[in-house]
């Protein structure tokens, strides 16, 4: 080893060379080896993810139409609105791209009757709070989740059903 006298930790005086000759070494190929361990670490992690990430089934999300998805259907007579597809991950919601999207096959009928029985699940899962006026009469009902996205709640088979007794056969979901 070539000692670097402007290094403090270098300096070789009164040390025998089987003392601290591991410590003194330079230390790059270990920095290599820890390097390389986190590498082949992280892409272990991509592995699992992108595994994880087929897994998850597509499912219809009512989006504004500004947003500009990649890959979405409109919904007749809605101006503002489409449909697109989306998957929730352990990081949110995340849209397809157009590449994703084609390489997945997914079709649209798959795709809604995965969406209606993640919907139904959801449902079941969000919680409602009905809202009374002053004379008790029930006005509307919220649903809320901090994790879930509601707004595919409404393709459940039976979400209609579910309101139908309490605001009739026509009411609105906004």
């Amino acid at each position: 080893m070539i000692a670097d006298t402007a290094d403090i930790h270098d300096d070789l005086r009164r040390e025998r060379l089987c003392e601290r000759a591991s410590e003194i070494m330079n230390h790059a190929p270990a920095v290599t080896t820890r390097l390389r361990g986190c590498k082949a670490f992280i892409l272990f992690l991509l592995a699992i993810f992108s595994a994880a990430r087929a897994a998850e089934p597509w499912v219809l999300l009512p989006e504004p139409a500004f947003m500009e998805h990649k890959v979405s259907q409109p919904i007749a007579g809605a101006k503002k609105t489409v449909l697109a597809p989306a998957r929730l991950t352990e990081f949110g919601i995340e849209f397809p791209s157009l590449a994703d999207w084609k390489e997945s096959g997914a079709t649209e009928d798959a795709v809604l009757a995965d969406t209606s029985k993640q919907a139904a699940v959801w449902l079941a899962q969000a919680e409602v709070e009905l809202v009374r006026g002053p004379k008790k009469v029930l006005q509307y009902a919220v649903l809320h989740s901090d994790t879930l996205p509601l707004c595919a709640v409404v393709f459940a088979a039976d979400f209609r059903t579910r309101y139908e007794e309490a605001f009739g056969p026509k009411f609105r979901v906004v």
